[in-house]
């Protein structure tokens, strides 16, 4: 097989794109020596590498958007390539949803409709929620004196009452 590729530089088949792959994931030696001493072990790490390969360059490709989107920006802060807590800990679908449209800023919160407002959209400082709402759901720790780490830490919290929590408010 090592031949065969080597031998047909211009042929594009499953070996040169397993070639490629291994060559791009920095295991070359696999390839040039045809062997990888423990199986499970190689395929893990190749499994391993090929998951922080693709975290990096989705991490990557979310910084290069930061110029256009403030979206993404503030997603950045919170977001984690991983099973986010609130999937598994809130069990409606409405709430789920409500939660997701949240951290993606698809919600309608005054701090993102206000945005939509014509002739002129809404100020940022002035971009407030109905205090009442918030104080019925949300910890008076994280509106008191809100901050990015709170905003963090709300976002990120595996607590499920926090999260149905939030859920709710986010559907008001």
């Amino acid at each position: 097989m090592l031949r065969e590729v080597e031998n047909n530089t211009n042929h594009c088949s499953w070996a040169t794109s397993v070639r490629n792959l291994l060559q791009s994931l920095g295991f070359n030696d696999a390839w040039l020596f045809q062997g990888v001493g423990n199986e499970n072990t190689f395929i893990k790490m190749v499994k391993q590498r090929l998951n922080d390969v693709f975290i990096h360059k989705w991490i990557a490709d979310m910084t290069n958007s930061l110029e256009t989107s403030n979206r993404a920006k503030t997603y950045l802060l919170y977001a984690h390539f991983r099973l986010q807590p609130y999937l598994i800990n809130v069990n409606l679908y409405k709430f789920r949803r409500e939660l997701t449209t949240l951290r993606v800023s698809a919600h309608r919160l005054e701090v993102e409709t206000g945005r939509w407002h014509k002739p002129r959209a809404i100020p940022y400082p002035d971009k407030k929620c109905i205090a009442d709402t918030r104080k019925l759901y949300i910890k008076e720790y994280f509106w008191k004196h809100p901050n990015i780490p709170k905003f963090i830490q709300l976002l990120t919290s595996d607590n499920k009452e926090l999260n149905i929590n939030i859920a709710m408010f986010v559907q008001m």
